[in-house]
């Protein structure tokens, strides 16, 4: 086998070795999806989208018979799931006592309108105590619940504290300070540390990310999923996922794809760093990811660039993402490198290959996404070469790429089919293989 191949074959079985760790480490969260209607192929669609448990929504909590948990439950262990109850708060929670559910989530409405402001601090009291009844409320709900049933609580960051809230003031530290509450989910709660609220109490405490609503409109749904699992999974102290109100239908297909694209991308970028520390692998050519002024879709578009000696290029990047992806993954990108021809791509490819779609964000996460070539191919010094990508639109989605606007330089620039982008450059970057 070629050191070539080796090279190639290294990066696939350690992706695969990160996401089975991943998995047993338990760091990947724990995804719960929302289910309306209990239908088995609701159970079902959730179970192939790797989700633990379930939450059905009781509209109408009055409806909710042993007979129908037990129904329900038993739905959910044939699929491998947990069951949650959900409640819109403050409607009236049944009592249960089963332990054929794992517990019963509160759920609160998003929150609309603005704080108040800093100085009334009358009105900031006055909310205050409002949430002190709610403390109240929650404790008689959790009393009524049997012994081994949890209660977990989903509400808006922002509602967690009286100068923050907009509709109320839920008083979360409050309920897991005195052991009220088992599990908490934020709305709007990407980039917040979980351990600031386990720090309140001694006992265990499962916190995550609380995502979704009825407002969320069909055609942001497949991009709103992908970025909450990246966000998530990016997200050292999130312990769980909570999916409310998306089409199950797309959980199936984005969730599994961008748990895959996340992990594979660290695993062939730790590859890549552990090459470049090596020595064995160099940046011949980069544009700087962090001087993106633009964004273009690829139409049929190149990009320039000359090497700077001999060498065998094993790797191309580029900074690109999904635009618009509502559903399954689009096709893989096809990237090829061209000859120069009059200073634009040549007609024949010099090698090819493709990217699959797991491997990028969804807009606006754009992600350094790699183009292998196996085997690498020869580039001479001084020679004018071209990163060239064909038009890559589709119903499931479009990629696009970022670019830097007047930023072409003498030794590389962009180049599209429809339109001048002589003065600009997308952002790449070119690896040789050491000499």
């Amino acid at each position: 086998m070629t050191k070539q191949r080796l090279f190639a074959v290294g990066v696939f079985l350690f992706a695969a070795h990160l996401i089975a760790s991943a998995l047993a480490d338990g760091t990947t969260p724990e995804i719960v999806v929302s289910i309306n209607e209990p239908k088995d192929t609701s159970f079902e669609r959730a179970a192939s989208a790797g989700a633990a448990a379930v939450v059905f929504r009781a509209d109408e909590p009055a409806t909710v018979t042993p007979e129908l948990l037990s129904r329900l439950s038993a739905q959910a262990k044939k699929h491998g799931l947990k069951l949650w109850l959900g409640i819109a708060f403050p409607e009236r929670v049944p009592r249960v006592n089963s332990t054929e559910i794992e517990g019963v989530a509160l759920l609160f409405l998003p929150s609309t309108g603005n704080p108040l402001p800093k100085t009334d601090f009358a009105g900031l009291l006055a909310r205050e105590r409002k949430g002190v009844e709610l403390v109240e409320a929650i404790r008689h709900v959790k009393k009524g619940l049997g012994a081994k049933v949890k209660l977990a609580i989903c509400t808006d960051l922002s509602e967690i504290a009286p100068e923050t809230s907009r509709n109320q003031f839920v008083p979360v530290r409050n309920l897991i300070h005195d052991g009220t509450v088992d599990l908490v989910c934020l709305r709007g709660a990407e980039g917040f540390n979980f351990h600031r609220l386990r720090l309140l109490r001694a006992t265990p405490l499962r916190a995550g990310m609380l995502v979704g609503g009825k407002a969320i409109q069909d055609k942001a749904a497949g991009g709103i999923i992908a970025r909450s699992v990246l966000a998530a999974l990016k997200n050292d102290t999130c312990e769980c996922l909570w999916l409310f109100d998306l089409p199950i239908e797309l959980l199936g297909h984005i969730i599994p794809d961008t748990i895959k694209g996340y992990n594979e991308a660290i695993a062939q970028q730790e590859t890549i760093q552990e090459a470049i520390q090596n020595g064995n692998l160099v940046i011949d050519q980069e544009v700087d990811a962090k001087k993106c002024n633009d964004q273009a879709t690829v139409h049929g578009v190149g990009q320039s660039f000359i090497p700077s000696r001999d060498g065998l290029c094993p790797l191309i990047q580029i900074y690109a993402a999904i635009r618009g992806c509502k559903g399954k993954l689009p096709p893989p990108l096809k990237v090829s490198l061209r000859i120069n021809d009059q200073d634009m791509p040549g007609g024949g490819a010099y090698a090819d290959t493709t990217i699959p779609a797991s491997a990028f964000g969804h807009e606006p996460t754009y992600r350094w996404v790699n183009a292998y070539f196996d085997p690498p191919v020869e580039l001479k010094k001084d020679q004018k070469y071209w990163i060239y990508l064909p038009k890559a639109s589709y119903p499931e989605g479009t990629y696009v790429w970022r670019i830097i606007k007047n930023g072409a330089t003498e030794r590389g620039n962009a180049w599209s089919g429809r339109y001048n982008y002589g003065n600009h450059t997308w952002v790449f970057r070119v690896y040789l293989k050491k000499k």
